[in-house]
């Protein structure tokens, strides 16, 4: 067997991590049902020695570290089929689950499955089919460990916060001629003085209305969503219900001044994997007004054909004057677009459906107020503006993400598993940890912080309070808290809180040596050392170890790999990236 031909072929079959994720998990369980099944019929032994003549196999056409990870799984698949113990019916209910759930990862995230490369209803079979299926299930755990490897977005980086900022450059000759047809059509209808003007599309005059849709439909502007999803897995759709043309006015106390202080522009944050996105496009030669994304750490100063979208429901922004009390007349057409991956259609057109009606009534609102000459325009004004800055500090703070996952995971402790809770939460900031410093390309880092606090609390807090709740007088236990807590305190002082949280390693802080106690002691990662401390006096609790023994101790392991990390510098690479989006100055 070409183990690096069907491998190279099997790849381009297995390229979303979701897949390759759903892959691992069933491709084991199929594995473990069929040997749980063949239990019933033949001696355990002989599962033994067929999974050491397999793994021979491997190792005698498969790379060495596949090897070796197929190896270490086919010793867990062996250990669990022989401990389980199933009738034949539900270890065959057990296979087919598995078996076509295998299917299943291939549907969700639009990929053929290899298989019908070979064997299929429509192309029917190939003329070496039973070799190659032969190969396929013989070599499918290799195949998959090497689909993993060979990702282009690693999986350990699946609970990173990336960044929801695109920029893109829409300066075809077409394209020329049509931002230069809405320019100057725009124009000719005033200029914007005391307050913003605004023109919807579905009023547009035809002519216009037709550029504006062409530049809407930009293939540039497409292919900057495409890079993060797929065609294969996302479908994107225009929202013409919400486009616009905006030209901006100077400063001042109006509906207006929204756009000056942080804000978000919708409330619809709480539908996980929908996304609708606000694109401008700018359609003068701005040289004073930015448009910044404080979480994201970039700024844009958009220039004639320069396009920048991003979350309209959850990204913070806002733009900013270089020269205060210079006006410059500023274009730019809002393009709206909302994206959702194929196999959640309905909720992504109901999002898209939900974010036109708020952006509608929103739009009416904010007209009434921009001009607020009278005592009720002034309070709608001061409404406005209360209400943006409470949108802006929830998600400065919380984030809409962080909220979702607490509402489920208190949804599985009450009705899946009590208990539950406990645990779901306590290690999330390991993983925003592990992941980020992995990966580190196009990472959101004010998001990265905002979550790895949050969870970072809520983890604290549970540690505390079960330590409180389950006390015994244990001087042992209290000395490591308090020795562990000096260490990892006073460390995370001597860091500050972005050198701790990678500020250095993603770019956004200047290499620096920290030679300060407790780095002046000599103690390799005083931080994780301190926290593996008095995480160990907190273990000492004979009440913890009884009703919690993985709880503490789960702590330690992830800790602990983190610190392997850190030591080894493991990384994706050793290109660092800030972002994968050019900054404008």
């Amino acid at each position: 067997m070409d183990f690096e031909k069907n491998a190279h072929s099997f790849r381009q079959y297995h390229a979303s991590g979701g897949n390759v994720l759903i892959h691992l998990m069933t491709t084991p369980g199929m594995f473990v049902f069929l040997y749980v099944l063949s239990k019933n019929y033949v001696d355990p032994v002989f599962i033994i020695a067929a999974n050491v003549v397999h793994m021979l196999l491997v190792w005698s056409v498969c790379p060495r570290f596949i090897t070796l990870l197929t190896c270490l799984q086919h010793v867990g698949i062996v250990f669990a089929a022989l401990k389980i113990d199933l009738d034949l019916m539900h270890s065959t209910i057990g296979f087919l689950i598995c078996f076509f759930g295998q299917d299943l990862g291939h549907f969700i995230t639009g990929e053929p499955t290899f298989l019908s490369t070979y064997m299929s209803f429509t192309g029917g079979l190939a003329e070496n089919w039973l070799r190659l299926l032969l190969e396929h299930t013989v070599f499918l755990t290799p195949l998959v460990w090497d689909a993993f490897c060979e990702l282009e977005y690693p999986l350990i980086a699946m609970g990173v916060e990336v960044g929801n900022v695109f920029y893109s450059k829409s300066l075809g000759v077409g394209q020329q001629a049509d931002m230069k047809t809405v320019r100057e059509w725009t124009r000719a209808q005033g200029e914007a003085v005391d307050h913003t003007i605004h023109h919807w599309f579905s009023e547009l005059p035809k002519n216009i209305y037709n550029a504006y849709d062409r530049l809407a439909k930009s293939e540039k502007i497409f292919g900057a969503f495409r890079e993060r999803y797929p065609a294969r897995s996302y479908n994107i759709e225009i929202l013409e219900g919400m486009n616009e043309i905006y030209q901006t006015a100077p400063d001042h106390y109006s509906s207006d001044r929204v756009f000056y202080n942080q804000h978000v522009d919708g409330p619809w944050c709480f539908f996980p994997g929908c996304y609708v996105f606000r694109a401008l496009l700018s359609m003068t030669e701005n040289t004073n007004i930015k448009t910044i994304f404080p979480l994201e750490r970039s700024h844009f100063l958009l220039k004639t054909g320069d396009c920048i979208a991003f979350d309209f429901n959850r990204e913070i922004h806002y733009i900013e004057a270089i020269r205060k009390g210079v006006h410059e007349s500023r274009i730019a057409l809002k393009l709206h677009y909302v994206v959702y991956p194929k196999i959640l259609m309905p909720l992504g057109k109901f999002v898209g459906w939900l974010t036109t009606m708020y952006d509608q009534i929103a739009r009416w609102w904010f007209l009434q107020n921009l001009t607020p000459d009278v005592n009720t325009g002034k309070f709608g004004t001061w409404l406005t503006l209360a209400a943006t800055y409470l949108t802006y500090q929830f998600h400065f703070k919380i984030g809409a993400p962080n909220v979702v996952r607490l509402v489920t995971y208190c949804l599985i402790e009450k009705f899946v598993c009590p208990g539950a809770f406990l645990y779901l939460s306590s290690y999330v900031h390991y993983g925003q940890y592990i992941g980020t410093y992995y990966y580190r390309q196009g990472v959101n880092y004010g998001q990265f912080l905002r979550t790895a606090t949050v969870f970072k609390v809520i983890a604290t807090i549970q540690l505390v309070w079960l330590y409180i709740d389950n006390f015994e007088y244990n001087p042992i236990s209290i000395g490591l808290i308090a020795v562990g807590g000096l260490l990892a305190f006073s460390s995370s002082r001597a860091l500050g809180k972005e050198r701790t949280l990678f500020g250095q390693e993603l770019g956004h802080l200047e290499e620096k040596w920290i030679d300060c106690f407790p780095y002046n002691l000599g103690i390799p990662h005083p931080m994780i050392t301190g926290a593996l401390i008095y995480l160990l006096g907190i273990g000492l609790m004979p009440k913890i170890q009884e009703n919690y023994p993985f709880y503490v101790p789960l702590h330690m392991f992830c800790y602990t790999v983190h610190m392997i990390q850190e030591h080894f510098d493991i990384h994706y690479g050793r290109r660092v990236f800030t972002s994968p989006k050019p900054k404008f100055d």
